[in-house]
């Protein structure tokens, strides 16, 4: 347990890191287990796995509902709790954004931060990885896979789709199946230049509705390296200490259901992890 750092007033004019009184645990399991599947003469086959599982709760943090945070810190929960206005979908006959309120009704105009309430943690449920390298004579061949299961945001976040028809600003495919006339049933509301009603919904959908919170779990082939290593015989011929061949990939393919661009980044104004790949001679003399 600790102390949960955050800012407080250091003077009248000034703001700076504060420890308040306010209780935190985090705690965890880490797990890693390595073995050596084959080996012979000629060929070697190692693994090693690793997993680890964070969790975070705020124990404690006295007259929380007189502070600001009570608006995105919640006593019994996680510090990465999102404060969200649960998603009741698209009015079919205004073709708006509605969420739930308090009184589980469905409304287009909640109150903020009166309706805000608690749902998916933003933070990695577990993550790891799994690493296998292979021998034999001299070729070494090395793959790592890294997985984590977590939730992440999708295209409505931060406002993406707050760009309206005629103004300057891209938007996803995604947009294109939206709300166009009474009774459709769409993913996305309507487009409007209207700086009313439309506008405030797809505000509230990019900042604070939990259509915005989605899986983001992954599994990515993260590294492959394959190396030769010249024969002995052949270096000393040639004068040389060692040689050594290599290829290698990274981020190579991502198996995922996440619908951006990248479920590490989150972010459509971001560029993805690139995949990159590098062949080289390593000589020493």
């Amino acid at each position: 347990r600790r102390q949960l750092a955050l800012l407080g007033n250091a003077g009248k004019d000034a703001a700076a890191p504060a420890n308040l009184n306010a209780l935190v645990q985090n705690t965890g399991w880490e797990f890693q287990v390595s073995s050596t599947n084959i080996k012979n003469s000629h060929f070697e086959w190692t693994s090693s796995f690793n997993i680890s599982i964070p969790r975070n709760k705020l124990l404690a943090f006295p007259n929380i509902a007189q502070t600001t945070y009570a608006n995105n810190l919640v006593v019994g929960k996680s510090l990465y709790i999102k404060m969200t206005l649960p998603y009741a979908g698209i009015n079919e006959n205004i073709g708006l954004y509605e969420f739930y309120d308090k009184k589980n009704t469905a409304v287009a105009d909640p109150s903020i931060p009166g309706d805000l309430q608690p749902a998916a943690v933003l933070q990695k449920e577990y993550y790891g990885g799994l690493n296998n390298t292979f021998r034999l004579y001299g070729f070494e061949l090395t793959i790592f896979f890294q997985f984590v299961r977590q939730t992440g945001y999708n295209y409505f976040y931060g406002g993406n789709l707050l760009t309206a028809p005629g103004m300057f600003g891209n938007q996803p495919t995604y947009v294109l199946n939206r709300w166009k006339k009474p009774k459709d049933t769409a993913p996305v509301q309507k487009f409007s230049q209207d700086y009313g009603d439309a506008y405030s919904a797809y505000s509230n959908a990019s900042l604070f509705g939990s259509n915005m919170i989605v899986d983001a779990s992954f599994i990515r082939l993260r590294n492959v390296y394959l190396s030769y290593q010249m024969p002995t015989s052949f270096i000393e011929k040639i004068h040389l200490k060692n040689c050594k061949i290599y290829l290698q990939g990274q981020n190579l393919f991502t198996i995922t259901n996440y619908p951006g661009l990248d479920p590490e980044v989150q972010l459509l104004t971001a560029l993805p992890i690139l995949r990159v790949v590098t062949a080289g001679i390593q000589v020493t003399f």
